[in-house]
This record gives structure tokens, sequence and C-alpha cells, in this order.
């Protein structure tokens, strides 16, 4: 089958709660919903599930049928030690599934994720930090070691912004009004398809792409700002788990639980604009 399509809306919003000199602790809200347009990818009836769940038509028509939803909670503490070193703790709950706003899962099925760095701060253009990170950003659960670097250059025209492996970017100011950034970033989560079901066992879509891009920001009015994305979906992964009794499992990079089905996506363009509302 063929998707022709991917598309949605993305909504976050992110607000201070305490920002002090001794402590700074933010709150955040994140809502995105993708849609897919599959070709031939016709309802099925549920009532009477398929023996062989590894068909791919029960999961395509759900995809085609239903979106993908993520509503979620995140908050980041950024607590200094001294003047050269600090902590940073981040903690996310995603809502993920093909639910609407009038049929939600259960809410067991909330996804957490958790980030706990160490770092130094040598001057004010430099900050790095060592950290480890429980993640679904390319799918399924697993636990990762990170790497933050912020750097910014003498004339304050260069810098980088990087999390590794989630996330790294250059940047450069064109101007105090304008920025452009280029790097990459990985994307995607678990996501519970209600549509499928087997002796009680739920079936979640694990989704995972690379996406390097170049993005302009560019200050409009006031504290409002467009940013315009330009990149590649390269697949990481895309792969379906059946979940014994509906409860997560860890399966890292070494565990030998048995994928329920894999589905094959190629590289693909997109675009991505929006507006943000930036308050320094």
């Amino acid at each position: 089958r063929n998707a022709s399509y991917t598309g949605g809306l993305r909504l976050n919003a992110n607000i201070p709660v305490i920002s002090r000199n001794n402590i700074v602790w933010q709150m955040g809200a994140n809502y995105m919903n993708t849609n897919f347009s599959i070709d031939d990818a016709d309802p099925v009836d549920y009532t009477d599930p398929p023996n062989d769940l590894r068909l791919s038509e029960p999961i395509l028509s759900e995809l085609n049928t239903h979106s993908l939803n993520t509503a979620g909670l995140f908050t980041t503490v950024f607590k200094p030690l001294n003047d050269k070193q600090f902590l940073i703790f981040q903690g996310q709950a995603d809502y993920n599934g093909n639910y609407t706003l009038s049929d939600f899962h259960s809410f067991g099925l909330t996804k957490y994720s958790a980030a706990v760095l160490w770092g130094k701060r040598p001057h004010d253009r430099l900050q790095w930090a060592i950290g480890l990170s429980r993640t679904y950003r390319v799918g399924e659960l697993n636990y990762v070691p990170i790497v933050m670097y912020n750097w910014t250059s003498k004339k304050e025209k260069w810098g980088t912004e990087i999390l590794f492996p989630a996330k790294a970017n250059g940047k450069y100011w064109i101007n105090k009004n304008s920025l452009v950034m280029f790097g990459y970033e990985l994307e995607g989560g678990s996501y519970h398809l209600a549509g499928l079901s087997n002796n009680g066992n739920s079936f979640e879509l694990r989704r995972g792409e690379v996406r390097p891009r170049i993005e302009w920001n560019r200050k409009l009015v006031g504290f409002f700002w467009l940013n315009a994305q330009l990149g590649a979906r390269i697949n990481y992964g895309f792969a379906y788990d059946e979940l014994e009794d509906g409860k997560e499992f860890f399966r890292g990079f070494f565990g030998q639980q048995e994928i329920e089905a894999f589905s094959s996506l190629g590289t693909s363009l997109y675009g991505l604009v929006g507006i943000s509302f930036v308050s320094l």
C-alpha cells in the first residue's frame, strides 16, 4: 500500500512557573494530530478479529480511518549547584493513540518519559551536560545516555543546540530578528490502536523517524515569530507490538521479544509552518 498523504496539527505551550537564581521550573503542554491517507485501505469488520493479526490490512485500515493523537504534559527543572555546575530534570507524560475526544482509551496507556543531566557552565556562551534518558522518541521504550552541548560564538552569530542523540542543530543569526537552524531530530512515539485486540492483548504502533531539516525563524511583531521548516522524513521504525494484558514491556537494544509486524516506509520530503509566541 502507498501512503499518499501525511499531515496534521501541532500545538505547544511552555510557561515558567518559578524563575529564580537558585532554581528555574517550567511546565508545558502539547497536542499533536497526524492523519494518513492510504491507498486501497478498505475498512475492516473487527466483530470477529482475524486470526493472524500480522496481516497488514487491519492495521492500515485503522491508520486510514482514525488519526493518531498525542496529548501530553511536560516539565523542566534547572537547578544550579554553584557558579559552574547544574542539574536538569525533564519529565513528560503522553497519552498516545487513535482516540478521539469523545472516545478516550484507558489512561493506563499513558507513556512516561524522563531525563536527568549533570552539567557544567564554563562561561556564559557554553553549557555542556551528560545524563540518562527514559524515552519513546523513536517508538518503543528505551533507556539511552544523553549529551547536551549548547555553545554560542564570541560574536554571537554562530552556535549549537545539541541534545544527542535526540536532536542536534547548528544555528546562525542573520540579524537580531532572523535565525537559521540546521540539523536533525528524532521523532516518534508508541500509539495504542484501539481497533485491534487479541484475547485481551492490545496492539501498539511503534513509530520513529529521523528528520534532517533546515528551519528559518523570523520575528513578525512583538513576541510573535514565524517558523518554517523544510526537511526529509527518514524511516527509523514502523512496527507493531502485542502487549500482553495491555502491559508495556522493555525490549531495549538486545531484547528477544517478538515484533508482531513490520511496515516499510520510504523517505519523503516534508514542510512545516508555524507561529510562535516567545516572551524573552
